[in-house]
């Protein structure tokens, strides 16, 4: 769409969607028809540049977002554990405590290796939900509070029995 003012063209804004494509499209047969050999392979080698830089700079800014998430999934995990750690300690008071009270015979060794069994459970599950949160396969919340929240109804459990 052009207006002829005072001797020049000029172009007017398209007045929809459809009036932009329109003067957009161009047949790429009909381009490449225009050019001769060596245009065609500067063209050609121009467009393969453009794509292999694009894919660069698309692969490049996967991976900062991907080193960006396991940072921020890392500093998380070091968050719950300030947390997970002291509620734990109370968690193997209250399983602790009435095991001795309950496991009389044997003397001090059968609750110690009862008490060892627990924490090795605890452990194994805590360092599985710990790399299963750092790599982002659970929330970093369940994957770190995990092994907290299996074991807390066992010391509810215990301590209610022995009372």
């Amino acid at each position: 769409m052009t207006i002829r003012k005072a001797g020049r063209m000029k172009q007017t804004p398209p007045t929809s969607r459809q009036d932009s494509l329109a003067a957009v499209r161009i047949g790429i047969d009909t381009v490449f028809e225009k050019l001769d050999h060596k245009q065609l392979k500067e063209t050609m080698d121009y467009a393969l540049n453009l794509a292999r830089s694009s894919e660069t700079l698309v692969t490049t800014t996967a991976e900062r977002d991907y080193s960006r998430q396991k940072w921020i999934f890392r500093h998380q995990v070091e968050w719950h554990r300030k947390l997970t750690l002291s509620l734990a300690c109370l968690i193997f008071f209250l399983i602790g405590a009435p095991l001795g009270a309950i496991i009389r015979k044997g003397g001090l060794g059968t609750p110690v290796v009862i008490s060892t069994l627990f924490f090795i459970f605890y452990y194994i599950i805590s360092l599985a939900g710990e790399k299963y949160a750092r790599a982002g396969i659970l929330p970093v919340w369940l994957g770190m509070w995990g092994s907290t929240i299996l074991l807390m109804p066992l010391g509810i459990f215990l301590t209610l029995k022995t009372t």
